[in-house]
């Protein structure tokens, strides 16, 4: 107990020692601190503005040094300057010393005040995170081998090709199960220029994804072909298979639009953040066609989409009205949550060359070309889209080589655009097909065929990719990273008996059942 006594009486007399050494420091600072001030008013004199008015001396200004030299000479009796406070002697350090002291607590204080603004601040919520591949869990690349990296300048070199010997095989119309149906697409009709009515907004559909965790690309193809050809197609001596949405998000990597679009969502390389891994499209290798490669998207680029000021896609838009409106359907009326084109899609399966490459594309239609006009349009599909008035001009900026060249990959003969203004009104009717283009904008086809060159050289690249002996029954995926392209697998436990979706071609179609991929988590 004594022992603790003791122990307790030393830590008030340090405690005290503290507070007394505190305090005299503080009576210490106050004290210089009216010394200053004393000596500073005690300092002040009458000084010499900056103009001098002497008859030997110009109107001019001086520094206060040479004026009072010059009132000096002229004999001006005027008390001699005096520094404004001494540097020396136990007065003037103290004054130092007080000015010191006095500047760090105001940057403490500063510095204090900027951490609590940090600290109150509201966080803003950034866009959502990208969705991968079904097969692939989580980010770390542990978990995946990479087989080849794609970078766009490497694409520069590749020689330009055109789209030649186009041959239409057929149509159907499907909900989103795919299941083949009359293939009934309406006709664009040029709405009546006078008196053009008030559109309202309605859901937009999405593009639909090629390959999901329930339904496979290579079977919705094997179907669609049955239908359109009764089971006669031959297709072995095809090079690719795919869609014209996964040609389409190949040509935005290919002119930049797509790297431009991530990077400014914040999905690149930036600081205190990594770059986002997205599994674009699924590689298929057939086995029934082993020269045939198939391309099949798992996710949508949709550029109005996870933007960091709209992190939630707004599905609404004039679209949906303008494209009734042009093909002489009624418009849709009730609140907007209903305003929603319920009718089936409409496709048509292309197969054409594109450059050295025999290609099977499957090509949304919106609304064919009037029966007058089809036999001279140089495609049978037409695009109906709106726009706002402020970007009317925007069809015809860089990005129109890559419009020109999906035009020939997805056979569209004529782009529709209704330009809107803020009442909602349609004030305009764009009506654009090739031939307007090319007569616009002089080169555009030889731009157009540049890009088309770099793509088929994009997919020859992949194609030497599945042919190495490492990548022998394994599922591929083209997968996008800071602003590059590349050939992944997953690494997948010893029991994996091989991809459902390669084991069946376009000779046979796998139920559900059979082709529900297996679960590598």
């Amino acid at each position: 107990m004594k022992e603790e006594a003791h122990h307790h009486g030393l830590g008030l007399v340090a405690h005290t020692s503290q507070c007394l050494a505190k305090g005299v420091a503080f009576a210490s600072c106050a004290a210089a601190v009216e010394i200053f001030r004393t000596r500073q008013n005690s300092f002040r004199c009458l000084q010499p503005t900056a103009f001098i008015p002497s008859p030997t001396v110009p109107r001019s200004f001086v520094p206060h040094a040479r004026a009072w030299r010059a009132l000096a000479a002229e004999g001006v009796h005027v008390a001699p300057s005096r520094p404004f406070h001494s540097t020396g002697g136990p007065h003037g350090l103290l004054a130092t010393f007080a000015t010191a002291f006095v500047s760090l607590r105001s940057w403490q204080q500063q510095q204090r005040r900027m951490r609590a603004g940090l600290r109150g601040k509201k966080r803003r919520k950034g866009p959502k995170k990208l969705k991968s591949g079904y097969w692939q869990e989580g980010d770390d690349e542990d978990d995946i081998d990479i087989y080849e990296w794609i970078a766009a300048e490497d694409l520069e070199d590749d020689p330009p090709v055109q789209v030649t010997n186009l041959h239409r095989i057929g149509g159907f119309s499907a909900y989103d199960d795919f299941e083949p149906m009359v293939y009934n697409p309406p006709e664009y009709r040029a709405p009546d220029r006078v008196g053009l009515p008030t559109l309202k907004k309605g859901i937009k559909r999405l593009p639909p994804i090629d390959q999901t965790g329930d339904r496979s690309f290579i079977a919705d193809m094997r179907k669609a072909l049955n239908w359109c050809s009764d089971g006669n197609y031959e297709f072995k001596h095809l090079d690719v298979v795919t869609s014209f949405s996964a040609l389409r998000l190949l040509m935005a990597f290919v002119d930049g639009t797509l790297s431009e679009d991530i990077r400014a969502k914040g999905k690149h390389t930036r600081r205190r953040g990594e770059a986002e891994l997205i599994d674009i499209i699924r590689i298929i290798r057939l086995p029934d066609a082993p020269g045939t490669l198939g391309l099949a998207t798992l996710w949508n680029w949709v550029p109005e989409a996870m933007s960091v000021k709209n992190p939630s896609l707004n599905r609404n838009s004039f679209d949906l009205s303008l494209r009734r409106l042009a093909t002489g359907k009624p418009l849709l009326d009730g609140p907007p949550s209903i305003r929603e084109d319920l009718d089936p899609s409409h496709f048509q399966l292309l197969e054409y060359d594109c450059g050295d490459l025999r290609m099977l594309v499957r090509a949304p239609v919106m609304a064919v070309m009037p029966s007058v006009d089809s036999d001279d349009a140089e495609g049978l599909a037409v695009n109906v889209q709106s726009a706002n008035i402020k970007r009317a001009g925007q069809f015809w900026n860089s990005e129109l080589s890559s419009r020109y060249a999906e035009m020939q990959l997805g056979d569209v003969g004529m782009v529709v655009r209704g330009i809107m203004d803020k009442g909602a009104s349609l004030v305009e009717l764009q009506e654009l097909t090739r031939e307007d283009l090319r007569l616009d904008r002089p080169g555009v086809d030889q731009d157009g065929d540049c890009l088309l060159g770099r793509l088929v050289g994009l997919i020859h690249r992949i194609r030497e990719v599945t042919e190495y002996p490492g990548c022998a029954g394994r599922p591929l995926y083209l997968q996008y990273a800071d602003a590059e392209l590349r050939v992944v697998a997953p690494v997948l436990d010893s029991d994996f008996d091989g991809d459902p979706w390669e084991e069946t071609g376009l000779a046979t179609v796998p139920s559900v059942a059979e082709a529900t991929p297996v679960d590598v988590a």
